[in-house]
């Protein structure tokens, strides 16, 4: 990530990021159809292990070969291979989950909510009164 130049305030700051925004904000749209045209390309590739070429009259596009990603088959025999403590070290429950299945009064002792999450920043024009 670029730094700030030392020096510069937040005022500054504020002031530069104020000007991107219309311009991010104006190919928003482009972006959009850009990810749409990908997709639709990704599509037509059927064998997972092939990627493909397709050439227009200006440009050429290059799609990959699917990646491969491991994954566990049985949570069951992974817990019997590991043994009970080493299993709970490793084991990793997302919260979204374990909230779909249980009930509320079982589920909300056993989490805890804090503040860590991204944060947001919004730039309003100044109005002068």
């Amino acid at each position: 990530m670029a730094k700030t130049k030392p020096g510069v305030g937040l005022g500054a700051l504020v002031d530069e990021l104020g000007a991107l925004e219309p311009k991010v904000a104006a190919i928003r749209p482009l972006q959009k159809r850009a990810d749409a045209i990908r997709a639709e390309l990704k599509s037509t590739c059927r064998n997972p292990k092939k990627g493909a070429r397709f050439s227009g009259e200006k440009y050429t596009a290059e799609i990959t070969e699917q990646e491969e990603r491991r994954e566990i088959l049985s949570a069951e025999a992974v817990y019997k291979a590991l043994g009970h403590a080493r299993f709970l070290d490793l084991a990793v429950i997302p919260v979204g989950a374990l909230e779909e299945a249980l009930p509320l009064q079982k589920f909300e002792p056993l989490v805890k909510l804090r503040h860590c999450g991204p944060r947001k920043v919004t730039i309003r024009p100044i109005t002068e009164a």
